[in-house]
């Protein structure tokens, strides 16, 4: 293994956060469940070495925060980078919840090799939840309801959605995120950092945050994120005492790639 190299990985046995070797796997939820898809090409290093001098810092764990957060609108909350190349930008239409408030529904780009890798300008999940539409012939959802097919998936579905941020504003993370059709693993990566307050997945299969830029092979596969600045953020939304999972989390497991940590909610 690479000295001196570790990533941050929730164990749901402990219900905590743990430091582990970057060459660990992380463990399902439950036995039987399926572990994770090949998300780095074989043999690669999953994050730069150099990236990874005092990774993170822990300063709280286990507070509640009861604080309320003023409503803020969705329709900007996911934003495509339009100086991104066609094949990276996603099309955000929008649905309605069963309160009416409108909802952000991403319509993922043509995966290659499995992966959909998708750049915005701004990538915030805010109360009311977002979707991520990976299905090719339409799909029944908790947080919309039905969705149309997506038309950029007539090759098949992705395994994987990437979600790079290129923003100075880091990413808030407060609902829930579903991925409609095939269960997929969901990136989430913004070097300026993220900050989850409450939220949680619906349908993903294992998620990453990460403050990392993703290098990606010729073939699509992640060669590895190159973690060089940033901070991930976990604390309690004003319904939750959890930081993470109290938002009908299903994600079999969680692993956070970032520079600094800091937790100030519980976790499940």
């Amino acid at each position: 293994m690479n000295k001196n190299l570790y990533r941050i990985v929730f164990n749901k046995a402990r219900n905590m956060f743990m430091a582990v070797a970057e060459n660990v796997r992380s463990q399902s939820k439950a036995a039987g469940q399926s572990t994770s898809s090949e998300i780095v090409s074989s043999g690669q290093s999953l994050v730069q070495e150099k990236s990874f001098h005092q990774l993170w810092h822990v300063k709280a764990l286990a507070a509640s925060i009861s604080l309320l957060v003023p409503f803020a609108p969705v329709y900007a909350a996911i934003v495509a980078d339009s100086a991104a190349n066609a094949a990276n930008r996603a099309v955000i239409g929008a649905g309605k919840n069963s309160a009416g408030t409108t909802v952000p529904v991403v319509n993922i780009q043509t995966p290659k090799n499995g992966i959909s890798h998708n750049i915005y300008k701004q990538f915030d999940v805010l109360a009311e939840g977002a979707v991520l539409n990976n299905s090719r012939t339409g799909a029944t959802t908790k947080t919309v309801g039905a969705v149309g097919a997506n038309p950029f998936l007539a090759t098949g579905e992705a395994r994987v959605i990437l979600n790079e941020v290129n923003s100075t504003a880091a990413s808030r993370f407060e609902g829930n995120l579903e991925v409609a059709g095939q269960m997929a693993d969901v990136i989430i990566a913004n070097p300026s950092g993220i900050n989850i307050k409450g939220g949680g997945f619906i349908n993903a299969n294992k998620a990453i945050f990460t403050t990392g830029k993703p290098q990606l092979n010729a073939d699509g596969s992640i060669k590895q994120f190159t973690v060089d600045q940033g901070k991930i953020t976990v604390s309690a939304n004003p319904n939750s005492k959890f930081g993470l999972g109290g938002n009908n989390n299903d994600a079999n497991y969680v692993d956070l790639y970032t520079r600094a940590l800091e937790l100030s909610a519980e976790l499940r």
